[in-house]
């Protein structure tokens, strides 16, 4: 496993005992499911660590904070690059039968009606999900139909004091087949609150975050329970139905652009043609372009970006390669297929980083024009059915202040062509190119 892998693989070790804890006890009581802390209340704050030496987070921090024996839970991170390559968000909240993901960049609040929980899903994430007897019990019986292939066992082996208490340990472990070995978990539990998880990988402690501080039976403010009204709030259920509802109206498009940049040192014209099939689920761009920086001589460029399954390929034919790269950007509306640009708008689901600025009809379409800034990048768009047939873009020109901006790059649609064939061969890349992955 390479080092970049491994701190992926450690960053969500880091996260996972207690965004599971906290949906478990956010949930109303019902059959076999904890539904409450024997605590009434409690802040845990915890730090991250990496015995490995590895730059896996950046400011780790956690904190825990909960009231009415779990009924009000409010769970924090600060972890910069979990955040970076995971999306998660910065903050999540349950109570009163829904969890919200609070995100401070995009100032949206995700909305979500908590559903009976599904221990098997859960459990092949993993087993840092409550400690009392009742949760045991229900681990060893879904956990032999979930993951009986690489399962081995989930024992109590001790007790031990941490932070001056008397807490429980528990092992879990299971094998790991691509390496022929066996990996471990050994977690310290107080009163069913997890303040301890290491995690051993190929006999070796990788990864591990422990409490700092733990104050019971405290007066927490109502307010800290409480969604801030600067948030916009998104209604989550429906964004988690975009894959199934998700379509653009037509089975095929095709729409050629003209293309212009002009900044600084560099200046460039090209023509660009999008593909989608499928109701807009299959997207592709294909351009051309000639640019010149610094006055030097101009440089042609023929690529074609294919996104499949939250993954873009993108193909140089002027060198022949194809790179891959995983996209994580989940908030970032230049990497999503036309299908759930659409849905997206047409439910009112995108963050503050949106703004609407009115209605416009182009090329005979009924458009209505957002605003979307991105970073220091600031984006015009003209969006019909979940396709930009016009878009301006600017840059700050004030450094991260962007109060004043730049135009320095159009794209604007010349002709819009619905229901017309679409070749399959257009969403592949050429098998003897040159393959590269992140």
């Amino acid at each position: 496993m390479s080092i970049s892998k491994l701190s992926r693989t450690l960053s969500l070790y880091f996260i996972t005992c207690f965004i599971c804890t906290a949906t478990i006890y956010s949930q109303p009581s019902k059959g076999d499911f904890l539904a409450k802390y024997p605590v009434k209340s409690a802040i845990v704050q915890y730090n991250n660590m990496s015995p490995l030496g590895v730059d896996t987070l950046t400011h780790p921090y956690s904190r825990e904070t909960f009231d009415a024996y779990g009924a009000f839970l409010l769970y924090e991170r600060i972890d910069g690059l979990t955040i970076e390559l995971l999306g998660e968000p910065y903050q999540q909240l349950f109570k009163d039968g829904y969890k919200y993901s609070l995100n401070d960049p995009i100032g949206c609040a995700t909305k979500f009606k908590i559903k009976d929980f599904d221990y098997t899903k859960e459990i092949d994430k993993t087993l840092s999900v409550g400690f009392s007897k009742a949760v045991q019990d229900l681990i060893h019986k879904k956990i032999n139909k979930s993951n009986q292939k690489n399962f081995i066992s989930f024992t109590k082996t001790g007790d031990t004091l941490f932070l001056e208490r008397k807490c429980s340990v528990y092992e879990y472990i299971e094998s790991n087949p691509a390496y022929l070995s066996k990996d471990k978990y050994i977690y310290i539990v107080y009163q069913d609150i997890c303040l301890s998880e290491k995690f051993y990988f190929l006999g070796n402690l990788v990864g591990k975050f422990e409490a700092t501080s733990l104050e019971e039976n405290i007066t927490i403010p109502a307010s800290t329970f409480e969604v801030p009204q600067k948030y916009r709030m998104i209604d989550g259920d429906k964004l988690e139905l975009k894959d199934k509802e998700a379509a653009s109206g037509f089975n095929t498009l095709i729409v050629d652009y003209t293309t212009k940049i002009d900044y600084y040192q560099t200046k460039g014209e090209g023509k660009k043609t999008l593909y989608s099939k499928d109701q807009g689920k299959k997207t592709v761009w294909e351009w051309e372009e000639t640019t010149s920086e610094y006055n030097l001589a101009p440089v042609f460029k023929h690529s074609r970006k294919i996104w499949k399954d939250r993954t873009e390929f993108l193909v140089d034919y002027i060198h022949k390669t194809v790179h891959m790269q995983v996209l994580n950007m989940t908030n970032n509306y230049n990497y999503k297929t036309i299908a759930e640009l659409n849905y997206l708008f047409e439910n009112k689901l995108y963050d503050n980083t949106v703004k609407v600025l009115g209605k416009s009809s182009f090329l005979g379409k009924d458009c209505t024009v957002y605003e979307i800034k991105t970073g220091i990048e600031k984006l015009e768009v003209y969006e019909w059915k979940g396709v930009f047939l016009k878009t301006k873009k600017y840059i700050c020109t004030d450094g991260n202040i962007c109060k004043e901006y730049q135009l320095y790059g159009e794209e604007t649609a010349t002709s819009v062509q619905e229901n017309v064939p679409v070749s399959d061969s257009l969403f592949d890349y050429p098998g003897d190119f040159k393959y590269t992955n992140d």
